[in-house]
């Protein structure tokens, strides 16, 4: 049975940090594996959230 996702709600809070080492590299599109896991986890338990909100109506 095929899954078909009508809609997504991403979350995100920014933040800006003053640093006074110009040099420093703020690369953010690195993040570690630990936070990578804790968002699918959060995305797993939205659809499926959803896939029961739909199979109960």
């Amino acid at each position: 049975m095929a899954v078909e996702i009508k809609e997504l709600i991403i979350r995100a809070v920014a933040v800006e940090e003053l640093d006074t080492n110009s040099n420093v590299n703020t690369n953010t599109g690195n993040i570690s594996p630990e936070l990578q896991a804790q968002i699918v986890q959060n995305c797993v338990k939205e659809v499926l959230k959803i896939i029961e909100r739909k199979s109960s109506r």
